[in-house]
């Protein structure tokens, strides 16, 4: 089992502060799912890649988990089912409400770079823990 990152480690800046965020990629975490709503047959790849717990965005890791679970259920995976699954999951807010979701869409013009999108944001949490094994050995 993965373990969020955020909670794995604590990070600290330069100044000593615990405010410097760890790397990550907002975008390509936001690519990846609006790859995932324009074409529904990228899922397959983007799951064998990403876990919900590589990305860092909350909103971004509970999408992820219901995408995959209306994928897996045999549902169409859309703008239209995910408002409607967020919304009776009484989540939308916390995900940033229905014009998010078009967010996400824009972020991605098209799906043909979802693997793409997917290493990126795994390989920036490789980094991390790369980063922290580095840190630790003497």
């Amino acid at each position: 089992m993965i373990v969020p990152y955020r909670e794995a480690f604590s990070f600290t800046s330069v100044n000593g502060h615990a405010d410097t965020l760890p790397p990550h990629s907002r975008e390509a975490e936001q690519a990846v799912l609006g790859s995932m709503l324009r074409d529904n047959t990228v899922i397959p790849a983007v799951v064998r890649i990403l876990e919900s717990s590589q990305f860092y965005v909350d909103a971004h890791q509970r999408l992820f988990r219901t995408i995959v679970a209306l994928w897996q259920a045999g549902k169409a995976v859309d703008l239209i089912t995910l408002a409607d699954a967020v919304h009776e999951q009484g989540m939308i807010s916390d995900i940033g409400g229905y014009a998010y979701l078009g967010e996400l869409w824009d972020a991605a013009p098209t799906a043909a770079n979802a693997e793409h999108y997917a290493r990126i944001v795994r390989d920036k949490l490789k980094g991390v823990w790369q980063g922290s094994l580095r840190e630790q050995t003497p």
